[in-house]
């Protein structure tokens, strides 16, 4: 029951933690770049207006938004490495992958437009790793963190 206790502490607090961080680099970002915090004032009027709630569904009418996020995430590094397995010495520098200039056009410039296509429309990166490259418990029943 303890364990549990503290796991459930861990998961508030990481996704607090990440949340909290990634608004504080936005708001930094929108200080620095105006025009994306103008655009993104834009899409969000249009598709949610000013009368409801935002709901999951919008994100999906939202591309830019949501690239916006993505670059955030990407160019500053929110979670920069894994968590170690356990028996491994080996990290992952996320800063070495979202600075990979054959899968970023502008790896050191902050552009959204690295998770859109050419028509505007969201598109994923594999390349885009914000907090964890894989989770090797999904496919190996006995694996160990540290």
């Amino acid at each position: 029951m303890k364990n549990l206790l503290y796991t459930i502490h861990n998961l508030f607090l990481a996704s607090t933690e990440t949340v909290s961080t990634t608004l504080r680099h936005a708001l930094l970002i929108f200080l620095k770049y105006p025009e994306v915090k103008d655009k993104l004032h834009e899409e969000i009027d249009r598709v949610i207006g000013q009368d409801r709630m935002v709901n999951m569904e919008d994100k999906f009418n939202m591309p830019y938004t949501q690239a916006v996020i993505h670059e955030v995430q990407r160019f500053c590094d929110i979670a920069p490495f894994n968590v170690p397995h356990m028996g491994t010495d080996v990290y992952t520098l996320f800063c070495t992958v979202h600075r990979d200039s054959t899968q970023f056009s502008t790896p050191y410039t902050f552009n959204p437009n690295h998770f859109l296509d050419e028509n505007g429309q969201f598109k994923k990166s594999d390349a885009f790793v914000a907090f964890s490259i894989v989770c090797a418990c999904r496919f190996v029943p006995d694996f160990q963190y540290m």
